[in-house]
């Protein structure tokens, strides 16, 4: 077992928290301790610190510029594609729209998905490259086209 420490960094250790476990999570918790060849409290705060230290990176991650700005691009396409989808069904309901313009707006509105659907791709794996797993923002999908 490690050397306990009531000092980190020279600072003193004096506060302490007490937990009620059951049996059998005190028998996991000491084996984790045991592999980790420390003590329980040197294991429960390393694995504090370092979840605290994983919260804060995908905090960071979350707010990068590179995602901010996908996630920009993201919403103005959604927008774009919905505003097709709304002059598409004005022209096609009150308009007496020709089978090209309707075809036009529907070829737009089905690029934006993909635009859409790659921006996702581009979100998701920068995420992944980071280390950050969180769902994407759910967005609607535009009515019909």
């Amino acid at each position: 077992m490690a050397r306990k420490q009531f000092h980190i960094n020279g600072e003193p250790r004096r506060e302490r928290i007490y937990i009620r476990v059951s049996g059998k999570e005190k028998e996991v918790i000491a084996s984790v301790a045991k592999a980790r060849d420390a003590t329980i409290s040197r294991t429960f705060l390393d694995l504090f610190r370092d979840e605290y230290l994983r919260i804060e990176r995908e905090q960071m991650e979350r707010d990068s510029p590179t995602v901010q700005e996908l996630r920009r691009i993201r919403s103005e396409i959604w927008h774009i594609g919905h505003n097709i989808n709304q002059i598409a069904r004005l022209t096609n309901t009150e308009l007496g729209a020709t089978h090209e313009d309707v075809t036009a707006i529907n070829d737009g509105l089905e690029r934006c998905e993909q635009l859409l659907s790659r921006l996702d791709d581009l979100v998701a794996k920068e995420q992944l490259l980071h280390g950050t797993i969180s769902e994407s923002p759910s967005r609607p999908s535009p009515a019909s086209h």
